[in-house]
């Protein structure tokens, strides 16, 4: 190999470009708080920053959504406590069906339960933003209002909080609340229609109001059924938590420069420098010297 008298001037000159972009990294992280500034800073903690980063937006999406889900599933929960207490009025005055409260008193409490059931089929077509809280996927009223009682049955709407995660945001309370609402209008019915003392009719009573009892206990364990799904959800909102505090710490870790440290790093960056220009000096006047006088 041969050695020119310009190859220790390259040297020198790479080493001070060297130097430069040394300081020049520094400044940065120091005007900008960040140490990885671009790939070159440090390769590996950089592509280690990536991955964080992307779990971190993946984190934050699904948090989002659990605070979401959470919320409606709260709404949802709240409704079917509503439905259940006025179930359960409904109950306590149909029991009245059988004591002698005259015409008039059985065409007020006919009344009254079918107000009750106009309540419940009201509260059945809750809804959060566009979605029923109580009525599932359902596209439509869940309950057509008027006389029907019928409640439209739809799968719960799924909403995905990880990996392996999946859990209901609201609740298909449609059967349920049909079976409610049919077993008041029934007995709306049989007060409106009172013939107390005949048996056929007294039994028909009694068999409505176990009807309505029934009808309750389903929608009392469907309620206790999705109160294990908030769990759920409470549980992966705070996981999700955790793990969005946990991946920006380390973020932060990755990303943010030490100040002091930089600082302390440029000063002996511009040191190295200054005592390379003082060797270029030095060097690069007489190697040129050289190379001007053998070319001449």
């Amino acid at each position: 190999m041969r050695v020119t008298l310009l190859m220790p001037s390259e040297q020198i000159l790479q080493s001070i470009n060297r130097q430069e972009q040394a300081i020049l990294n520094d400044q940065t992280q120091i005007s900008t708080g960040i140490q990885l500034t671009e790939p070159s800073s440090d390769p590996a903690a950089y592509t280690q920053d990536m991955a964080v980063t992307q779990s971190l937006q993946q984190t934050k999406t699904w948090q989002h959504v659990a605070t979401s889900a959470l919320s409606m599933a709260q709404s949802a929960d709240q409704t079917l406590t509503q439905i259940n207490q006025a179930a359960n009025t409904a109950y306590t005055d149909a029991l009245k069906i059988l004591s002698p409260v005259g015409s008039a008193g059985f065409s007020a409490l006919s009344e009254t339960l079918t107000q009750l059931n106009e309540s419940i089929g009201q509260l059945a077509n809750t809804k959060v933003a566009s979605v029923y809280v109580v009525g599932g996927a359902a596209g439509t009223a869940p309950w057509s209002g008027g006389t029907s009682t019928t409640v439209a049955s739809a799968p719960a709407m799924q909403v995905q909080l990880g990996s392996h995660l999946v859990a209901a945001q609201n609740v298909d309370g449609g059967p349920a609340i049909s079976a409610v609402m049919q077993a008041i209008s029934k007995l709306a019915a049989l007060t409106q229609a009172a013939q107390p003392g005949q048996s056929t009719w007294t039994n028909s009573v009694n068999s409505a109001l176990k009807q309505l009892q029934s009808a309750q206990a389903n929608l009392g364990g469907l309620q206790a059924e999705f109160g294990t799904n908030m769990q759920r959800l409470e549980a992966a909102q705070n996981i999700l938590a955790n793990a969005s505090t946990s991946l920006t710490a380390s973020q932060a870790s990755l990303q943010d420069a030490s100040i002091p440290a930089v600082v302390s790093q440029l000063s002996t960056q511009e040191t190295v420098y200054r005592a390379v220009l003082q060797v270029s000096g030095r060097v690069l006047l007489p190697s040129l010297a050289n190379y001007l006088s053998q070319i001449g």
